[in-house]
C-alpha cells in the first residue's frame, strides 16, 4: 500500500497569520504591538511610551462605537423598526469587510460628535495607517486594493462641513504676560521666582515646553561665546535628528544666574542634582503657569468661589469644594466661568509664538529663517504658523506701494 505523500510546507512568502474574527479583536492586536513600537529612549537608558499610541486609540473610537448603518439604527432606537433590524457595529465585522464606505461612516460619526475639522482629518489618517498595518505581510487580513480605496476618502474641507475649526494658537497676549511677571515679582517666594525665570528663559529661546522643563546641567555646553543646550530627549529623536538650542547673551545670563542661585542655597523640591527646575515635565510647568494666571485674576463676584460653614465646627468657615462650587453655579454659569478663565490664561506653548513673531518683526525674512532653525522646524511653512500676522505692517507697506 503506497503512502500518501505529505503536503509541502507553505513557502515563507506565502504564510500569513490567522485573521482575527472581528475588527475589535484586530484593534486589540494592533495596540498590543503599538504600545511596544511607539517608545523612545530616555536619558537613563530606558524606554518610555510616546503619545502616538494613545492618539491612535482616540482615532479608533469611531471603529468601536459607530454603526454600519446609522440611519437604520436611529429608526430602531426610535421604535419605528423592530430590534431584529438593528444593524451591526463596525467593530463586529471582519477586517476584510471594511471598505471606503464605512470609513465615510466613521468620518460622519466623528463630525456628529462635535470634533474639530482638523482633528477629524488626523484621526482619518490614523485609521488608514491601522488598516495598512493589517494588510501588510505576514497578516494580509484585507486586500491592498481596500487600503488604496481608503486613501480616496477625502478629508473634511474648510467651509464645507459642520465640524468647527479651532481658533489658531497665537502669541501670549502682552498684557497677560507682563501682568503675570509683575504678579510673580510681588509674591517674593522661591516658587514664584523660579516660575518667572522659566518664563523669561522661554521667551528668549523659543524652545519647546518639555525641552525647557527637562533641562539638565549635563546637557549644557559652552563653545566660544555660545552656550548650546542639547537635550537627550526631544520630539524628533525617533527620526535620528540632533536637537541643538543656541542660547544668546540674555538667555546665558538667565541660566548662569539661576545655576548660581541653586548652588548657593538648597532649594526644596528639586528632583535630582542635575535638573534645573523642580517642575521636570512640560505638564507640570504648564499647570504652574495656569495656576499663576488664575491667582492673578479673580473671577467676577457672581462666579467666584465662596466660603461656607464647616460641618461640625462652630463659627468655622471653609472654601467650598469644586463639586459644591460647580453645583451652585449650574451648567450655564460654570461654562461662563470656564470661558472667562480661558480669556485670562496663556500657555507656555504660546511663548514659542512670541519668540517667532519677535524674530520675524525685528529681522524680516532673515528672522523667519533663523526662527525655523531655533524652533527646530523641518520647513519654513511650519514656522510661519508660529508668526502672528501684523496688519499694521501690511497697511504701512500698502501706503508705500500706493
Amino acid at each position: 500500500m503506497s503512502s500518501i505523500p505529505a503536503q509541502p510546507a507553505p513557502r515563507r512568502w506565502q504564510r500569513r497569520t490567522q485573521a482575527p474574527p472581528t475588527i475589535d479583536a484586530m484593534l486589540d492586536r494592533y495596540f498590543a504591538e503599538a504600545d511596544e513600537y511607539y517608545q523612545k529612549e530616555t536619558r537613563d537608558g530606558g524606554r518610555r511610551s510616546t503619545r502616538e499610541a494613545d492618539q491612535q486609540r482616540q482615532a479608533a473610537k469611531s471603529l468601536r462605537l459607530a454603526s454600519t448603518d446609522p440611519e437604520t439604527l436611529a429608526l430602531v432606537e426610535s421604535g419605528q423598526l423592530p430590534e431584529t433590524e438593528r444593524p451591526p457595529q463596525i467593530a463586529e465585522l471582519q477586517p476584510a469587510d471594511f471598505c471606503a464606505e464605512l470609513l465615510y461612516v466613521c468620518r460622519d460619526w466623528m463630525e456628529a460628535s462635535g470634533l474639530a475639522r482638523k482633528e477629524i482629518n488626523k484621526r482619518l489618517h490614523r485609521i488608514r495607517r491601522i488598516f495598512a498595518w493589517a494588510a501588510k505581510p505576514p497578516r494580509r487580513w484585507l486586500s491592498a486594493e481596500t487600503v488604496a480605496d481608503l486613501k480616496l476618502v477625502e478629508p473634511l474641507k474648510q467651509g464645507r462641513t459642520t465640524a468647527p475649526d479651532r481658533k489658531p494658537v497665537s502669541s501670549a497676549p502682552e498684557h497677560l504676560l507682563t501682568g503675570l511677571q509683575a504678579h510673580l515679582a510681588e509674591q517674593a517666594t522661591a516658587e514664584a521666582f523660579e516660575l518667572a525665570t522659566m518664563i523669561d528663559l522661554h521667551l528668549h529661546t523659543g524652545m519647546r515646553t518639555s525641552e525647557l522643563a527637562e533641562m539638565r546641567r549635563s546637557e549644557l555646553h559652552e563653545l566660544d561665546d555660545w552656550m548650546i543646550y542639547q537635550p537627550a530627549e526631544h520630539k524628533t529623536q525617533h527620526h535620528g535628528k540632533l536637537r541643538q538650542i543656541f542660547l544668546g547673551p540674555i538667555a546665558q545670563r538667565i541660566v548662569k544666574d539661576w545655576i548660581r542661585r541653586i548652588d548657593a542655597s538648597t532649594l526644596p523640591g528639586m528632583a535630582a542634582p542635575d535638573t534645573l527646575w523642580r517642575w521636570t515635565s512640560g505638564e507640570l510647568y504648564r499647570d504652574q503657569v495656569e495656576r499663576a494666571c488664575d491667582a492673578m485674576h479673580q473671577p467676577p463676584a457672581k462666579l467666584a468661589r465662596r466660603q461656607v460653614l464647616a460641618t461640625g465646627r462652630k463659627k468655622m468657615m471653609r472654601w467650598e469644594r469644586r463639586a459644591e462650587w460647580r453645583k451652585r453655579l449650574g451648567v450655564k454659569r460654570w461654562a461662563e466661568l470656564l470661558t472667562w478663565r480661558k480669556q485670562q490664561r496663556f500657555t507656555p506653548g504660546q511663548l514659542r509664538h512670541n519668540f517667532a513673531t519677535m524674530m520675524a518683526r525685528e529681522h524680516g525674512r532673515a528672522g523667519e529663517l533663523a526662527a525655523q532653525k531655533l524652533l527646530g522646524h523641518g520647513t519654513l511653512k511650519t514656522t510661519e504658523i508660529y508668526i502672528d500676522p501684523d496688519m499694521a505692517d501690511a497697511l504701512a507697506l500698502l501706503r508705500q506701494i500706493g
